[in-house]
Order: structure tokens, then C-alpha cells, then sequence
């Protein structure tokens, strides 16, 4: 997903080493409740977490929480949420350096946002009952990057747990992105732009292109590629029909930028683009925006995903190659081939709306790319997303439904990559290796339709055939 190339931009390293926010003492002491709803979201079934005798019979005195789900019980909860948002809307902040800082980029431009790494090592299990206290240091500040989700700023906070006696429980270091959308939706919208005409025939297409996706129906009996979509092949007639994924990759075959005549629905120039993709047919589209140079027949090009006018995600063409070469045209090898390691079993999910909202909810996520995707779009996307909680909560119960209850969780490192969108399925693999302390570390990979979702590396002990 990222790109390390900087450019210039306000100085924002003056928040580095100030304390975000005062301590933050959770509302509620670690309760079951929360942790239930947590486990049924997630479908995380170690009996660790919700069942007393099971708890007691392993030596503990009580149920306790998930290790993944620590910065849930500090969460400031819907109403503060919500206080917050109204506040930025109307260019206000709290008075705290964190909340400043975040104004600032708000005045910038960047004003959508995306974990993309968390970094957590637990020092002890968190029993229900427990009171949590969460003190936040900004660490760094990054110079303006570009990314794949458009230009912006990474903010890294750290973060440390205690119990109410001052004693550590985790500590954090959380990684986001401050960003403004690469494909950022038009303002002028207007509604005399024709909608789409979604048929039977071309409904498999407008489906993929909303997760940001361009596909190319394929015959199954001759193997040639269409497109435009239709019923039937003109080559051999055939109806019987597939689709695969295209890289997006190409070159640009004619174009043409219309000045006139104007029809006020529009924007003039209207520039529209024909691309030969490698896979050997031509696509139609608009241009991301009007090029100022490169514009010559055989120019490389590729397709990214934006807004139209209406609301739905359709493919734009933008010269040039892509920053990185997309997971269509590169699949990695994955964890199962790796060699000198334990393979665990691959665990695939299927992550509808309902899946990815219910998660965000009982992890006190509220941003609303998690829930709302009418505003997942307007912020660049083409859905909803798993929240990097979600993902982190995915790697956990991935690690204990390997192990079992008995696993010990020391440590989960993840980035982000890809983003997972309502409806994909996510695949987690992992291979497992011994450590020189006697530890075991665990390599998470978690793949969806797009590529590499997320990569973890976790440090666990009581794995199977392992003593503690």
C-alpha cells in the first residue's frame, strides 16, 4: 500500500515527544459483557475468554480478555465520538497536543485516516475485573508521504496499559495514516450525468469495480477475453463464461480531450481515454484528471478506481506506470512454501458488512469508513474496511485457534496492506519456528482478492508439544 518517496510540507515535528492526551482510565472495569461481544463478533472461541470453569481448571482465577483487545477498554465510546467529529466540523479541537496536531492536518487536507501498522507486547493477561489505564506519547511525525491512498502524514503514537495498581499490562505502538484520497470524489455532481445502465449481463463487472477491481469476462470454452460484457462470445458463441483479474497495466491507444459542444451535466474538458491493457483488450475511460503532458499514442498507462458522479466506483486512466506492480500480476509465494517452520492450517473468512461493522462496534471502533459506506466512499474507497483492530484481533484468534487455549500471546506485529472491503474473503496462513529463548514466532500472511491484506509476526509460548 505505501510508497516512501517524500515531498514537502509543514513542519509537524514539534508534537514529536509530547503526551498526547492526559492519561485515560477506562469507563468500565474488564467485564465479560464486552469481552463476549468481542469473541461472538470475531467468532474467537477460546473458552479462555468467556468461560469460568474452563478459565479456573487452566489456573487462572477468572476469565480474561483477549490479548489483541486491550485498547478497547480505554475507547472514549459513541457519545465522545460523536462530540469530537461535531467539534471538527466545526473547526474546533480538545485541549490536547494529539487533538491539535490533528487539526492541523484537518487544515492541510488530510483529513482521511487509516491504521496501517500496530506493533503490541503483552506483559501480562488482563483478568476481568481489571481496571486499565492508557498513557499516550506522539513519537513521531512523518514528513508528507506518498502512498498509494493518496499523499499524507503517518502519526505514530505510543502507548502503555497499566492496571490500577500501576502495574504494565501491554504497551503499544500504534501507526496511522492522515491522508488525502488519491482519487478524491468530484465536487461538482450534478444530476443530469446519466446513470449507469447495470444489466444481468454486466452486473459481475460494476460488482468488482466497487471493490476497487477490473475484470475481463473470459469464455471458458474458447479461453478468449471480451469486453465489454455481453451474453455470449462472438468467437465461438459459447455462454458459458468466467472472469478473471486484470493488472490494469497497459498502453494508451488513442484519446481525445472535448471542449465542445458542452452539455451542462458535465465539466469541460471532458479528456476520455482508450487503453490496450496487457491482457490484450482495450477499455474505455475517463481520465483520472486532464494531463498537462505524456499524452502520445503507445504512453504507458495503467487504471486506478474513483467516484462517479452518482456515487459508484468506476475505473479512471492515469499515465504512467503504477507505483507498484498490483497483486493481479505478482502473487507471492505463500507461507505454505516457505521451508524450516511448522505450517498452520490456512483459516479463510468470509467478511461481509454485517461482519466488518459488528467487529468495529464491539472493538469501540466508530470511524465511519468501519460502518457507513456512503462515507467510505466520499473519504476514497470503494466500501467499508476492516478496522487494523479488526485485523488484529483476526491474527489472535488465528494464533489461539491453532494452539489452543493454552497459547501464550507475548507479542503481535502487524502491518497493513491492501485493504480488506465488505464481501472479500480473507485468507490467514502462517508458519511457526522455535526461537533461541524457547519461544515460538509466528509469521502471519492474510490474503484477500487484492493481495496481501496484512503481515504479522507474532512471539507465543505453550504451542502444541511445547512445555512452558
Amino acid at each position: 500500500m505505501l510508497d516512501t518517496q517524500t515531498s514537502d510540507a509543514g513542519d509537524l515535528s514539534a508534537y514529536i515527544g509530547r503526551e498526547a492526551e492526559p492519561p485515560r482510565v477506562s469507563r468500565f472495569e474488564v467485564n465479560e459483557a464486552m469481552i463476549v461481544h468481542w469473541t461472538e463478533a470475531l467468532e474467537d472461541r477460546n473458552p479462555l475468554y468467556a468461560d469460568r470453569d474452563a478459565a479456573r481448571a487452566a489456573g487462572r482465577a477468572t476469565t480474561v480478555c483477549p490479548p489483541a483487545m486491550i485498547s478497547t477498554w480505554v475507547m472514549s465510546g459513541y457519545q465522545r465520538y460523536r462530540a469530537v467529529q461535531q467539534r471538527r466540523k466545526a473547526g474546533e479541537a480538545e485541549a490536547t497536543e494529539y487533538s491539535a496536531l490533528m487539526r492541523e492536518l484537518d487544515d492541510l487536507g488530510f483529513t482521511s485516516v487509516v491504521g496501517t501498522d500496530v506493533e503490541q507486547h503483552y506483559t501480562a493477561e488482563v483478568p476481568v475485573g481489571t481496571r486499565v489505564t492508557a498513557r499516550y506519547t506522539i513519537e513521531d511525525v512523518s514528513p508528507l508521504k506518498k502512498t498509494k491512498l493518496g499523499d499524507g502524514h503517518f502519526v505514530t503514537l505510543h502507548k502503555r496499559y497499566d492496571d490500577e495498581d500501576g502495574r504494565e499490562l501491554a504497551t503499544e505502538r500504534f501507526r496511522l495514516l492522515r491522508f488525502r484520497p488519491a482519487s478524491a470524489p468530484r465536487a461538482d455532481r450534478r444530476s443530469g450525468v446519466p446513470p449507469l445502465v447495470r444489466t444481468q449481463d454486466n452486473g459481475f463487472w460494476f460488482d468488482a469495480a466497487a471493490k476497487g477491481r477490473l475484470v475481463i469476462q473470459r469464455c471458458t470454452d474458447c479461453g478468449e477475453l471480451r469486453h465489454p460484457p455481453g451474453p455470449s462470445c462472438p468467437h465461438c458463441r459459447s455462454f458459458s463464461w468466467d472472469a478473471v483479474e486484470s493488472t490494469g497495466r497497459g498502453t494508451l491507444h488513442s484519446w481525445t480531450i472535448v471542449h465542445h459542444p458542452q452539455d451542462p451535466a458535465f465539466t469541460y474538458p471532458l479528456a476520455v481515454g482508450l487503453l490496450d491493457l496487457d491482457e490484450g483488450i482495450r477499455i474505455v475511460a475517463d481520465f483520472e484528471s486532464v494531463p498537462e503532458s505524456g499524452l502520445e499514442i503507445g504512453a504507458a498507462a495503467h487504471i486506478v478506481f474513483g467516484e462517479h458522479e452518482h456515487g459508484e466506483q468506476l475505473p479512471f486512466v492515469r499515465l504512467g506506470e503504477p507505483d507498484v506492480v498490483p497483486a493481479a500480476a505478482h502473487v507471492e509465494p505463500a507461507v505454505e512454501e516457505c521451508q524450516g517452520g511448522t505450517v498452520l492450517p490456512a483459516l479463510s473468512l468470509e467478511l461481509d458488512r454485517t461482519a466488518i461493522i459488528a467487529a468495529a462496534l464491539a472493538s469501540q471502533d466508530y470511524e465511519d469508513v468501519h460502518h457507513d459506506p456512503s462515507r467510505a466512499r466520499q473519504r476514497g474507497m470503494p466500501d467499508i474496511f476492516l478496522s487494523i483492530n479488526t485485523t488484529n484481533g483476526l491474527v489472535s484468534r488465528y494464533l489461539t485457534d491453532w494452539g489452543g487455549p493454552q497459547l501464550r500471546i507475548h507479542s503481535i506485529a502487524l502491518r497493513l496492506g491492501v485493504p480488506h472491503f465488505a464481501g472479500m474473503q480473507l485468507r490467514l496462513t502462517g508458519l511457526a519456528r522455535s526461537t533461541e529463548d524457547g519461544r515460538t514466532e509466528v509469521e502471519v500472511v492474510g490474503r484477500n482478492d487484492a493481495g496481501v491484506h496484512v503481515r504479522a509476526t507474532a512471539v507465543v509460548s505453550g504451542t502444541p508439544g511445547e512445555t512452558e
